[in-house]
């Protein structure tokens, strides 16, 4: 079985029906780090990388909703998520060391202000009615 067959049974074999976003987002990550790692991490590191992954979920909640508001400007937005994500990469890095960082998150987790494409977002955030 493949890495990418490993994730697509975990993502679709979790059984989860009612729409539960700790539980799904678990699931997500654990299928990820399996499919990237080979198989999945200890239960410990497992929890660990979780709470990280829900923080930085929490956090972007939270700023979304202070974009929606209109109480952060876009600018503003994005510069504090892509404190986050430098935060959650440092501290994921830190938890599984570089190599296994690197084959969970790849490229992306070592370039997280690129995640976001600024120009992009800024020009769609304009448009956004606040």
């Amino acid at each position: 079985m493949t890495g990418k067959d490993a994730y697509s049974r975990a993502v679709s074999g979790t059984g989860i029906v009612d729409p539960d976003q700790d539980a799904a987002r678990r699931s997500e990550l654990n299928a990820l780090v399996t499919m990237n790692l080979g198989s999945p991490l200890d239960s410990r590191t497992f929890d660990s990388l979780a709470l990280i992954q829900f923080e930085l979920w929490a956090t972007r909640n939270e700023l979304n909703l202070g974009l929606d508001a209109g109480a952060l400007s876009p600018e503003g937005y994005l510069a504090r998520l892509n404190s986050a994500l430098r935060v959650a990469m440092e501290r994921s890095e830190g938890l599984l060391g570089r190599e296994r960082f690197e084959a969970i998150f790849g490229e992306t987790g070592r370039q997280p202000d690129k995640l976001v494409d600024r120009e992009t977002f800024l020009a769609e955030a304009r448009g956004h009615p606040n």
